[in-house]
């Protein structure tokens, strides 16, 4: 259970210190979810993808945004019925179907919803674990909770991961999983065996885990020590001051176009 959303860099924001990344992440979900122009939802969202393409390359901007495309297409499809105000764009039989405010109400949502996306995935994406666990720590959280954070995150790339090794494993005993001109029931009947093989996996994996909890101390009431330390000294303090520019930059940008 090493897998992780953890990629290796030499980037700045991979050598930014977590606990500045985690303020500047909450304060970025929380202007996200307050009422503002689409136009600076929009310009916040072009940034975080700036951001992404510049320090992880185009491939890590469009996998989350792949993953989320199905939810995003649902919104798009869905929102604009229920916000029928402003110009009618397409109203069949009389009934406003689409109109300017459902659209831009989709807009806004689909954008919102993107950008929390990316954000999550740039932070998990730049952060290791480990350092996670410190920063989370020195916020005051136990032990235990900031363990059962990290054993979550790591869990979805690690089924991740072992579902496309069962799915290779059977591909190369003979057994055509994907099969797409076939019907859904089909395609099921085929998957059957793969998600066997990853549920027998995953079962026999709990003594691994439950011997990684132990090594780690999990229940235990004495003081713990770690063998790695965050930041400390100049290099805390300039991280901060880092954060903070974004942050005031951030909210002054707010002020001006809301």
């Amino acid at each position: 259970m090493v897998t992780s959303f953890f990629q290796p860099g030499s980037s700045f924001v991979h050598h930014l210190d977590p606990r500045p990344k985690l303020i500047i992440l909450i304060v970025f979900i929380i202007v996200f979810f307050l009422p503002m122009k689409l136009m600076l939802l929009s310009l916040y969202m072009l940034t975080i993808c700036l951001i992404t393409l510049a320090f992880l390359g185009f491939a890590e901007l469009v996998r989350p945004i792949r993953s989320i495309l199905p939810i995003l297409l649902m919104v798009m499809l869905l929102t604009p019925p229920f916000h029928r105000s402003g110009v009618i764009i397409f109203a069949p039989f009389g009934f406003p179907l689409i109109t300017s405010g459902g659209m831009f109400e989709a807009l806004r949502l689909a954008a919102r919803f993107s950008s929390i996306t990316l954000l999550f995935y740039l932070y998990l994406r730049t952060t290791d674990n480990d350092n996670l666990v410190l920063s989370l720590r020195w916020f005051g959280i136990s032990f235990n909770l900031a363990l059962i954070m990290t054993i979550a995150l790591r869990y979805i790339p690690y089924l991740t991961r072992l579902y496309s090794n069962a799915l290779d494993a059977h591909r190369l005993r003979g057994s055509s999983v994907n099969v797409h001109r076939k019907s859904f029931y089909r395609r099921f009947l085929k998957s059957v065996p793969v998600l066997t093989s990853v549920l027998i996996q995953s079962a026999k994996g709990i003594t691994v885990l439950a011997m990684a909890l132990e090594t780690r101390g999990l229940g235990r009431k004495n003081r713990r020590t770690s063998l790695l330390n965050l930041k400390s000294g100049s290099d805390l303090v300039f991280d901060f001051i880092y954060a903070g520019i974004l942050i005031t930059l951030l909210i002054f940008c707010f002020i001006i176009f809301h």
